[in-house]
This record gives C-alpha cells, sequence and structure tokens, in this order.
C-alpha cells in the first residue's frame, strides 16, 4: 500500500485542481492506528526574515524543517503558529484552513513550505518512537528535500507492506513528483525492495479532485478507481471497486485513460510553452499600461495552475509510469472526485475527517479483498512487468 503528498501539486493542465496529500494521510492514519504515536503539533518555530526558517514538533518528537526560497514575514509567522496544537494528519487541508489557498511553481512558497514541514515531522514521528519498525530515507532527487517512510503493517491479519513518501521541493517551489505512487526511482527504490513493493501487487492512494470533465457529470462525489487493464493491474482495481461497494461508497472504475503514452509530457509542455511564449510576445507589443497587466495576468495564471501538469514529474518518466507514477503492471490508484457545484463553492478541494474515513475504509477492505486473488494479481504482475525502459531510464538520470 502506498500514498503520498505532493507538497504544491495543488493545479495541474485542463483545470484539474486537487488535495495531493489524500494518501499519506491514509497512511499516517493507519500508522498511528498501530502504534498510538500523537501527532499532535507541539510547536512551530519561525525565523522569520529573507533567510527564514519553519521548524514543526509534534508531541512524539518529530521533526521536521523546510526554508521558503523568498523568506518569511512576520505577519506569515503568526498564521502559521496558528497551526499549533492540531494534528498532522490532512497536511493540505491544515495549511489551505490557515492561508487560504494553495498554489505551487514558486507562487507561494511559505505555505508550500508550512506543509513540507508538517508532513516530515509527521513522518519522522512514527522513526523517532520506533526507529527499529519503520524504514526511512530522503528524496535524493535534484532540488527536493521530501523523506520517505516504509514499514510492515498487520491489517486483519494480513501482512501489508505500507509506504509513505512526501514529495517536497526546496525553497517551497513544488511539485516534483518523480517518486509519487510506487515509483522506484533512487533511495524510494531501494526502501521498496526492504519491503518487496518492487514485486508485489499494490494499492495506491491518491486525493481529492476537481476534474473538470468528470466533476460535471457528477452529481455528488464519488470516489474513482483507475488503472489501465495491462499497464496497470486490474485484479488490484477490482479489488479497490469491490471494497468500496460492499460498503455502501460510491465509486467509478475507469479503466480507459492510463494507458501509458510516450511522449504525452513533453507534448503538454510544448503545448505549454508555446502559450507562455504567445503571451510574452503580446506582452512585448503592448503599449498601454491595462493591456499589459491583463496579459501578464494571463501568464500568472499560466505558471500558477497549468505548469503544475508538467513540472510534476520527469518527461521520459511519465512515459513509463504515468501521471500517477504507477510501477508497470503492479497496482490501480484510487482517489476521490469531487462536483462541479462543489468546486463553486470551495474552489480548493480539502479533505475532511470524513473523507479520510472513506478513503481509509476503502483502504482495508481492499486489502482484504486483493488477498483473496493475490495469486491472479500476482501473475498479472509478472506476465506483463517489463522494467526494460525503466532500468535504462535510471542509468541515465542524476539521482
Amino acid at each position: 500500500m502506498c500514498g503520498h503528498a505532493g507538497v504544491g501539486h495543488c493545479h495541474s493542465h485542463m483545470g484539474l485542481i486537487q488535495d495531493d496529500s489524500g494518501g499519506l494521510a491514509v497512511l499516517l492514519s493507519l500508522f498511528q492506528k498501530a502504534t498510538q504515536v500523537s501527532l499532535s503539533i507541539k510547536k512551530i518555530e519561525v525565523t522569520t526574515g529573507l533567510h527564514g526558517s519553519i521548524k514543526v514538533i509534534t508531541e512524539s518528537g518529530g521533526i521536521g524543517v523546510s526554508y521558503p526560497r523568498r523568506g518569511v514575514t512576520p505577519q506569515e509567522a503568526k498564521i502559521i503558529k496558528s497551526l499549533e496544537g492540531k494534528q498532522a494528519i490532512r497536511t493540505q487541508t491544515l495549511v489551505v484552513e490557515a492561508f487560504g489557498r494553495l498554489y505551487g511553481q514558486g507562487v507561494l512558497e511559505t505555505p508550500v513550505s508550512l506543509q513540507s514541514a508538517i508532513c516530515k515531522a509527521a513522518l519522522n514521528s512514527f522513526v523517532k518512537q520506533f526507529p527499529s519498525q519503520f524504514y526511512i530515507c530522503n528524496e535524493n532527487v535534484v532540488g527536493n528535500e521530501g523523506i520517505i517512510i516504509g514499514t510492515v503493517l498487520d491489517i486483519d491479519n494480513i501482512a501489508v507492506s505500507a509506504l509513505a513518501t512526501v514529495n517536497a521541493t526546496k525553497g517551497g517551489l513544488g511539485p516534483n513528483e518523480d517518486l509519487e505512487g510506487n515509483s522506484p526511482i533512487g533511495n524510494k527504490g531501494k526502501l521498496m525492495k526492504k519491503l518487496d513493493l518492487d514485486k508485489i501487487p499494490s494499492i495506491v492512494i491518491e486525493g481529492k479532485v476537481y476534474n473538470p470533465s468528470m466533476s460535471k457529470k457528477l452529481d455528488n462525489s464519488t470516489f474513482t478507481v483507475r488503472a489501465d487493464d495491462i499497464d496497470d493491474n486490474p485484479v488490484v482495481a477490482e479489488a479497490i471497486k469491490t471494497a468500496a461497494k460492499s460498503q455502501g461508497i460510491s465509486i467509478i472504475h475507469d479503466n480507459s485513460t492510463m494507458k501509458r503514452t510516450p511522449g504525452k509530457l513533453t507534448e503538454n509542455k510544448n503545448a505549454f510553452a508555446d502559450k507562455l511564449i504567445s503571451s510574452a510576445q503580446q506582452l512585448k507589443e503592448n503599449e498601454y499600461s491595462h493591456e499589459k497587466v491583463l496579459t501578464l495576468s494571463e501568464i500568472a495564471k499560466l505558471v500558477s495552475e497549468d505548469a503544475g501538469g508538467i513540472t510534476f514529474m520527469s518527461d521520459r518518466l511519465h512515459s513509463i509510469l504515468g501521471g500517477v507514477g504507477l510501477l508497470p503492471a503492479t497496482s490501480a490508484v484510487y482517489n476521490l472526485v469531487v462536483t462541479e457545484n462543489y468546486f463553486k463553492e470551495n474552489i480548493m478541494p480539502v479533505i475532511t475527517d470524513t473523507d479520510l474515513k472513506l478513503f481509509e475504509k476503502i483502504a482495508v477492505k481492499s486489502i482484504n479483498e486483493l488477498s483473496k486473488n493475490l495469486d491472479k494479481a500476482t501473475d498479472h504482475l509478472f506476465n506483463n512487468q517489463s522494467k526494460t525502459l525503466l532500468d535504462e531510464y535510471v542509468k541515465t538520470i542524476n539521482i
């Protein structure tokens, strides 16, 4: 079972907006139930000024530190301190409740750095309290500061390898999620091997999302399980679907949008660059103030929103793992899709306690369902997985 927080990955292309911390929240909750470790934020130490820093300390001694690129103002420090006493589980929700909204791509660096520090403090709490039970490693991705922890949980007498990942860039820029999902790159790959997560069927948990093309068709917020029938693992997808339906939780099975498409992210990147170049060219031609204001506002919108759909992963890696970072033939992913009305009223999806309970109910029941067909899921994995392209990619990257 794998879950992550894509710190600062709030927006993407085609109007997608999300709380990308749902997977991490589920893993944190399950870890907490297994260990009784407190994730209450005891103290947040903030250094203000151009070289400011944010240090989050939990009651269990977990520590997470981050340094916003453009520092921290005294006013921001007051907002940050307001999160003392809160639970470090629904991390993006905490930050949005404090700052009102969130943007990546270097737009709102302080709240993104705050989320990074909270996430790392939460994971570090378990390592501090149970150092022999949790593996830990740093994201060894250029420019990143996230961490990954893993352990084996007992869920209804089933041994479950569980991995929690924080994808976070230095300076609060975000997002770089080459190590999301069950991507076996770098240090994360080494940790996954210790838990056999590189060769066993896996459930991957994502977040809460506004997806314009899907949301407009929904009357109520609905879970979606996604997996290509070949590139991913349809047996895992079926287990997740059955788990949700058996508990009366609405879920849609999507097996048509996860097929790996080589060059797709490069295509999206080039299309984005063309829009940016066109706007920059328009700016050169603008004479009047109101024209320049409008043109630059469009550039700002492109950078703060659409750019999140191209920065989050490296181009060639996307061709292999897809947009969720799924190791081929191993897994399926589920998330919660909100309605069009939800978006109009709330703008930014945030995960509530009720949402988290539903996410967790599906996760636990999915383990039980998958265990019934584990041989079938494993057969699909070994019959369809090829690591050739991934191995070739790893040899060429600076990691």
